[in-house]
C-alpha cells in the first residue's frame, strides 16, 4: 500500500476522539506517517506511538472559517495524501466551505450532494421511503412553524430528532441531541426548544436492537461490509454504544444499506444505522453516518480494517483479494462510558418506561468479564499503551472529581439541612412580611410554591412571589405541572416566569429555594443576601439533611410531578401553620 518512492502522509482530525486513536493505530501499522490534529491541547490520539506530530486548530463549532483556513494551510505545507475528518463537527464545516478547500479530492468526504442527504435526516428519510426502506412513522416541523398544538398523527412515546445533528449559522455551530416526549404535555416545550435550531423530526419510538451496517463503497457500489450489534447504550433509552459485538451480516439490512448508498453514489466509508426487532424481523432506518463511526475499534479488532481500506480506495490501490474476512463474536468496550453505563444501571436508572432497565447482577457480570476471550477496548492496548494509560488517568480523575463533588454536596446538604437551620427558618417565617420562592426555571417548583401558598394562606398573611435563574422570562408553567396541579385544585394557568435579580432579593424577608445549588448560586451572585436564603424542603414533615431538597421533575414521568407537588404542598402547609399558630 505504501509508495516505494515516498512515505504516505495522512492527517487525522478530531484527535480527541477514541476512534481517532483506532484510525491512527491502523494506519501507523501500515507504515503511514500520521499527523493528528484537534482543537484540544492534549488530544488522546496524540499519545499514540504511531503519531508523527500533533497540530492544533480552532474549534470548528465556534470558528469554522479559521478551522477551514488552517486545514488549507496544512495541506499546502505538508501535502497530505489524505485528510480524514472523524466527527460531524469538522465534517460539517468542511462540507459547508467546500469551495474554499484547496484539494477536495484528498479529503475523505463524500461528494456534496451525497453528504448533504446524509447530514439532513429529513432528506435521508425521504430517500429511504422512495426506495421502500422502512423508517419510523413521523412528522416534520419546520423551523419557524408555530407549535401551538400536538399534531394528531403523532403517537407517544415520541422521539424528537433535530433535522441536523450540527446546527450551523453565522460562522458558529451547535451540536443538538435527540430527546423524547412521553406525552403531549412534555412534547410542547421540548419541540419549541429544538425548533429554535432548525427543522424537527418527530417519530414513533421503535423498540429493537441497535444495529450498524458499516461499509466501504466505491462510487455507489458497496465493496465491503461489517455488522455490529449494540449491547450497551448510553443513555439507556438510546444513544452511542459503550459495548458492542461483531455479528453475522443480515442480508436484508445490507440490501437496504446498499440501495441507499447506490442511490447516493456514495464514495468512502459509512455506517447505516437501524433498529431491528429480532422477534418480528421488522426494522427501521435510523440514520446514515457519513464518516468513521464511534464503534470503529470493534471493526478493526474483528479484522475489518476500514482505515486501511479507505486509504487504499483513495489511492486507487484497493485489490479484491485485500478485502479481509472479519471474526464474529468479538466484543469491544469504550471503558469510560461503559463504567458510567454500569453505574447508571446499579443506581436504578429511570428510563421513563422506554426500555427495560438491565439486571444489576448481569451488568456486574458483564463488567467483570471485560478481560475475557475476544474482549477488547476502544483505547486500551498493550501494543500502543500510552493512549490507554492516559485514558485511565482521565477516568480516574473524573471519578475523583465526582467523589470530591459528592462529598462536598453532602456536606453542604448537612450544613443547610440540619435541625438548627430549620429553627432559624421557623423564627424568620414568624416575623416575615414577604416570601420569595426560587428555583432554576420558575416554571415548575417555585411557580407551584407561589400558587400553593396563595391557595393555602389567609388573605393578608404576607406578600409572595417567585423567580428563577433561567435567562428567559414570561414562560408559562410546565404543561405537565399544570396538569398535575389541576388534579389537586391549583390553577397555574396565569403563571409567567421571572428572572431573579437583586431588587427581588432585597424586597424579600425570606427566600426559599429548592436545592443547595440554588443557595450557592445566590451566595456567588449576591453574597450580601444569602443570610435570608433557606431550603423550602426544611419545612417538609419528615425533613432531614438527606431529604431537604426538592427535585426538579422537568422532563420526567408523571409520578415525579406528583411527588414534587406533594412535597411542596406539605412544606407550604407547615409554613402556613407556623404563622397561624404564631398569630
Amino acid at each position: 500500500m505504501v509508495s516505494k518512492r515516498s512515505r504516505t502522509k495522512v492527517l487525522v482530525l478530531d484527535g480527541d476522539m477514541p476512534h481517532s486513536v483506532a484510525i491512527v493505530r491502523s494506519l501507523g501499522r501500515q507504515g503511514v506517517q500520521v499527523d493528528v490534529a484537534a482543537y484540544h491541547s492534549a488530544p488522546l490520539a496524540g499519545y499514540s506511538r504511531h503519531v508523527s506530530q500533533i497540530l492544533h486548530y480552532a474549534n470548528p463549532l465556534c470558528d469554522e472559517i479559521d478551522f477551514v483556513s488552517t486545514i488549507n494551510q496544512w495541506q499546502l505545507q505538508h501535502h497530505y495524501d489524505l485528510v480524514i475528518p472523524v466527527t460531524e463537527r469538522s465534517m460539517v464545516a468542511l462540507h459547508k466551505h467546500r469551495a474554499s478547500l484547496e484539494d477536495i479530492s484528498r479529503i475523505a468526504m463524500p461528494d456534496q450532494n451525497s453528504l448533504e442527504v446524509a447530514l439532513d435526516k429529513q432528506k435521508t428519510f425521504q430517500l429511504a421511503e422512495s426506495l421502500n426502506i422502512p423508517v419510523p412513522r413521523g412528522n416534520v416541523i419546520e423551523q419557524g412553524d408555530p407549535i401551538d398544538h400536538v399534531p394528531t398523527t403523532i403517537t407517544f412515546p415520541a422521539v424528537l430528532k433535530p433535522g441536523r445533528s450540527v446546527a450551523a449559522g453565522g460562522g458558529t455551530a451547535k451540536q443538538i441531541s435527540v430527546d423524547y416526549a412521553l406525552d403531549a404535555a412534555e412534547f410542547m416545550p421540548k419541540a419549541r426548544d429544538l425548533c429554535q435550531h432548525g427543522s424537527l423530526i418527530v417519530q414513533e419510538y421503535f423498540r429493537g436492537d441497535g444495529i450498524g451496517i458499516e461499509v466501504l463503497a466505491a462510487h455507489g457500489d458497496v465493496i465491503y461490509a461489517f455488522q455490529h450489534k449494540r449491547l450497551h447504550e448510553l443513555p439507556l433509552t438510546g444513544g452511542g454504544s459503550t459495548l458492542r459485538q461483531s455479528v453475522d451480516i443480515d442480508s436484508v439490512l445490507l440490501d437496504a444499506s446498499a440501495r441507499l448508498l447506490k442511490a447516493l453514489q456514495w464514495h468512502g466509508v459509512a455506517m447505516v444505522e437501524f433498529k431491528h426487532d429480532a422477534g418480528t424481523g421488522e426494522y427501521r432506518l435510523m440514520e446514515i453516518n457519513g464518516r468513521f463511526w464511534g464503534s470503529l475499534p470493534l471493526a478493526i479488532a474483528s479484522g475489518a480494517d476500514f482505515p486501511r481500506l479507505l486509504l487504499a480506495l483513495y489511492q486507487d490501490d484497493l485489490a479484491a483479494d485485500s478485502l479481509p474476512h472479519y471474526q464474529r463474536g468479538v466484543i469491544c468496550r469504550r471503558l469510560d462510558n461503559d463504567l458510567l453505563w454500569t453505574e447508571t444501571v446499579l443506581r436504578g436508572a429511570d428510563t421513563r418506561g422506554l426500555v427495560e432497565v438491565p439486571d444489576k447482577k448481569e451488568a456486574l457480570k458483564t463488567l467483570v468479564s471485560m478481560f475475557g476471550r475476544n474482549q477488547y477496548f476502544d483505547v486500551q492496548s498493550l501494543a500502543d499503551i500510552k493512549p490507554g494509560l492516559v485514558d485511565l488517568g482521565r477516568i480516574a480523575g473524573t471519578y475523583a472529581e465526582r467523589l470530591t463533588s459528592l462529598a462536598a454536596d453532602k456536606l453542604e446538604r448537612f450544613r443547610h439541612g440540619r435541625a438548627g437551620k430549620r429553627k432559624q427558618l421557623v423564627k424568620a417565617l414568624k416575623s416575615s412580611k414577604s416570601i420569595l420562592f426560587v428555583c432554576y426555571g420558575n416554571i415548575n417548583r417555585s411557580a407551584l410554591a407561589e400558587y400553593v401558598f396563595l391557595a393555602k394562606a389567609a388573605e393578608g398573611y404576607c406578600s409572595v412571589a417567585s423567580a428563577g435563574f433561567h435567562e428567559a422570562e414570561g414562560r408559562p408553567a410546565d404543561p405537565q405541572m399544570q396538569k398535575a396541579s389541576r388534579l389537586k385544585g391549583i390553577d397555574l394557568g396565569p403563571s409567567a416566569s421571572s428572572i431573579l435579580d437583586r431588587d427581588m432579593l432585597q424586597g424579600a424577608d425570606v427566600v426559599l429555594v429548592m436545592e443547595v445549588s440554588h443557595i450557592k448560586q445566590i451566595e456567588q451572585q449576591y453574597p450580601d443576601q444569602c443570610h435570608k436564603v433557606f431550603l423550602l424542603g426544611l419545612m417538609k414533615q419528615q425533613a432531614g439533611a438527606d431529604n431537604c431538597e426538592i427535585a426538579d421533575p422537568y422532563g420526567k414521568v408523571s409520578k415525579a410531578y406528583e411527588n414534587c407537588f406533594n412535597e411542596i404542598s406539605d412544606s407550604i402547609g407547615n409554613i402556613v401553620s407556623i404563622r397561624e399558630d404564631n398569630l
